[in-house]
C-alpha cells in the first residue's frame, strides 16, 4: 500500500452511466493541514486514531523523519535503550534511507489529531489518514501504514542497523520476561511513581495517557482511564460524561474547556494529581 494517498473504489445501484471519480477527482478530497497547528516548541506532532479503539502518536522532526507509536511487526527487532530493560519496541522511526525501531516515552501531548480526510506535509515527510482511519506515512521511498483496532504497522523500506537493536543472537542468550500489553518502559510492571509530563502508553501503543499534575504510576493512571470509558459506554454520564471513578472524578470537557486544557478527557485523583488524555482521543 501506497502511504501517501489512498483510494478507494466502489460501486452504486445508481446511475450507471455517470463517470467514475478520477484519481484528480478523489485527490481533491483530501484537505493539506497547516504544520503550523502541530508544532508545539519546535517539534511537530499528532495524535492519530486508528480503527475503532486504536490510537498512538507519530512526531515529525526536521531531520526529514517520522516516528510513531504502534504494534510493530513480529519480527521487529528488540530494542534496548537506555536506562530501560531490553523489550519490546514500541515505535518506528522512517526516514528516507530505511526504517529504525525504538521507543517514545515522556513525550508532551501532540496540540492535535490528524483527521481522517487529512494530510500533513514537513519538507520530505508526509502523514495522510483515509477515510476509513487507516494512517500512512512516508519519507521518500519507505512507507509505514498503521490501521486496525490495534495500531498494526506495516513498513516498508530497508531496516537498518541502529545501536538501540538487539540481534537474535543477543535476544538468545539474555532471556527477558514478556512485557504484558499496556504497559510502558523500566517500570511498568511495578506502582513505580512517574511525575508530571511523563505520557503513558507511548511506548507500547496502548491507552495514552499524561499526567499532568503530582505523581501516579502508569498502571494506575491507565486503568482509571479504561475504567472510566468502559462504564461510560455502558452508562452514560450527562452533557460532559462525568463519573466517580473509585478516588477520581473524570469527566469530557466542554468544547471550549477542552482546547483550553488541550484534553481530551480529565481525570482528577487524590493528593491533587490529574490525568489526562490527548485531545482527539474521545471516541464518538
Amino acid at each position: 500500500m501506497t502511504a501517501g494517498v489512498f483510494l478507494i473504489a466502489g460501486c452504486s445501484s445508481g446511475d450507471e452511466d455517470a463517470p467514475a471519480p478520477t484519481f484528480a477527482d478523489q485527490a481533491e478530497s483530501v484537505e493539506d493541514v497547516d504544520p503550523a497547528a502541530f508544532e508545539r516548541s519546535g517539534t511537530t506532532s499528532f495524535d492519530y486514531r486508528t480503527g475503532a479503539e486504536g490510537t498512538g502518536t507519530c512526531i515529525i522532526d526536521t531531520e526529514a523523519a517520522v516516528t510513531c507509536t504502534g504494534d510493530v511487526p513480529d519480527d521487529a527487532p528488540d530494542i534496548e535503550v537506555p536506562p530501560f530493560e531490553q523489550q519490546r519496541p514500541g515505535a518506528a522511526r522512517i526516514t528516507a534511507d530505511g526504517i529504525t525501531y525504538t521507543m517514545v516515552e515522556g513525550a508532551p501531548p501532540a496540540p492535535a489529531a490528524l483527521e481522517p480526510g487529512q494530510r500533513l506535509t514537513v519538507g520530505d515527510a508526509s502523514c495522510e489518514m483515509n477515510e476509513d482511519a487507516e494512517l500512512g506515512c512516508s519519507v521518500g521511498e519507505t512507507n509505514m501504514d498503521i490501521s486496525g483496532d490495534d495500531s498494526t504497522m506495516t513498513l516498508t523500506g530497508d531496516v537498518l542497523d541502529h545501536e538501540y537493536h538487539v540481534s537474535a543472537s543477543e535476544t538468545s542468550v539474555t532471556e527477558t520476561p514478556e512485557r504484558p500489553a499496556g504497559v510502558d518502559g523500566d517500570y511498568s510492571e511495578t506502582d513505580e511513581l512517574v511525575s508530571a509530563g511523563t505520557t503513558c502508553g507511548a511506548a507500547s501503543g496502548n491507552t495514552l495517557v499524561e499526567v499532568r499534575e503530582g505523581s501516579v504510576s502508569c498502571l494506575d493512571a491507565q486503568a482509571v482511564v479504561d475504567e472510566y470509558r468502559e462504564r461510560r459506554d455502558s452508562e452514560g454520564g450527562g452533557t460532559t460524561m462525568a463519573m466517580r471513578v473509585g478516588e477520581w472524578d473524570c469527566s469530557i470537557p466542554t468544547a471550549g474547556r477542552a482546547a483550553e486544557l488541550d484534553a481530551g478527557e480529565v481525570c482528577y485523583g487524590p493528593d491533587d494529581v490529574v490525568i489526562a488524555t490527548p485531545p482527539g482521543s474521545v471516541q464518538p
